[in-house]
């Protein structure tokens, strides 16, 4: 078994020296195999000046990142292009979209990952039958697109009695479409079936869908209480009901019973692939399958706990994209421990998490639904 792979097979919490050590193990390993296999980053570590040999986490460190907007200018693949099974892109709505390209090695490790992200969150079970909202688009249609996978995803931690995707696809109009009466309908009929529900998807979207509910049927929802609701992306032009995260939580608390600790914000990448995941005290944990520096925007030094800076995803689990080490957009900071039992730093973002303006994947659904 390769280390990538040795790592993958660990839990995604238990942090301890043989993990620290199997994390440099599997990336070395991937790092050689990127610079083997694709011409583009070779080059690029080479004009870096690093050597493809990593020992320590300071090797880590010093691994040249590449910065996000590459991956919107280039199609960048490491091996035979008819390896790859799968290409997620990003859903931004200006400027070219950034892509992953994945073989089937790296899409059932990915699939992996985040199955042991959840499964130490407390959100896998196999024998639970519960019905899914998903705020977000048929896989059936948008299928390369990274948030519609992403949910998909998570309907496989349960069974699944029923799934629902809010933006359906109309030919008529050759859009989606967002229909608050249907998805009122559709909640209407889990609250009255009985199981866990999980809502998935776009806070802006979720929020409006329950007050529409409490709006026309003067009554609010009262979901089974091993319910979840999972987030992802932002508030985009809903500035005016931007809430902090207390907030949020006491309203869907208040709207369906959902306990607040199952209100779990997710934060990810196309790029990057590694799901980072709220516990239940509302901490984004990094799993031992990434590490997550902050870096000086200026100076590109790395930042210690507590100091903002531009984020630097780094994992090993890319085989055939040679995205291991990447420098976003975003801005956050790290904090080093939660009281939640789970190890891990914690990854703060800012300005973003979910409850706070983002330009993205929720902008690109706001144009999608209005375009109807």
């Amino acid at each position: 078994m390769s280390y990538v792979d040795s790592l993958i097979e660990s839990p995604a919490f238990v942090y301890h020296e043989a993990t620290e050590r199997l994390f440099v193990q599997a990336l070395q390993e991937a790092v050689q195999h990127h610079y083997a296999e694709c011409a583009e980053y070779r080059n690029f570590l080479d004009y870096s000046g690093f050597r493809p040999a990593l020992q320590t986490i300071a090797d880590v460190l010093r691994l040249p990142p590449i910065h996000v907007n590459v991956c919107k200018e280039y199609d960048l693949i490491s091996g035979p292009r008819n390896n790859i099974v799968l290409s997620l892109t990003s859903s931004g709505t200006t400027g070219k979209k950034s892509k992953n390209f994945l073989d089937q090695v790296s899409l059932d490790r990915v699939k992996k990952i985040a199955r042991n992200v959840y499964a130490g969150l407390g959100m896998v079970d196999d024998s639970a039958l519960v019905n899914y909202c998903c705020f977000t688009y048929d896989p059936r249609i948008a299928k390369d697109l990274g948030t519609a996978f992403t949910d998909e995803l998570l309907t496989s931690f349960t069974r699944r009695n029923q799934v629902y995707y809010t933006f359906q696809w109309r030919e008529a109009t050759h859009s989606f479409d967002f229909d608050l009466k249907e998805v009122a309908a559709t909640l209407r009929q889990f609250e009255q079936e009985g199981l866990p529900v999980r809502l998935l998807g776009f806070p802006a979207f979720i929020a409006e869908a329950l007050e529409y509910y409490e709006a026309t049927t003067g009554r609010r929802l009262k979901l089974h209480p091993a319910s979840f609701l999972m987030t992802g992306g932002g508030w985009k032009k809903r500035e005016d009901k931007k809430v902090t995260r207390a907030e949020f939580v006491r309203f869907i608390e208040e709207m369906t019973g959902v306990p607040g600790s199952n209100v779990r914000d997710l934060f990810g990448m196309v790029e990057h692939g590694v799901p980072y995941v709220e516990c239940r005290l509302g901490n984004m944990h990094v799993p031992i399958y990434a590490k997550v520096f902050i870096k000086d925007p200026l100076t590109m030094e790395n930042l210690p706990y507590g100091e903002a800076g531009l984020i630097n995803f780094v994992t090993p689990y890319l085989r055939s994209y040679p995205a291991v080490s990447i420098l976003v957009n975003d801005f956050a900071y790290l904090e080093p421990a939660c009281t939640c039992g789970l190890g891990g730093n914690i990854l703060r973002i800012v300005g973003r998490a979910g409850i706070t303006k983002h330009v993205g994947c929720a902008l690109h659904a706001e144009e999608s639904v209005k375009k109807i």
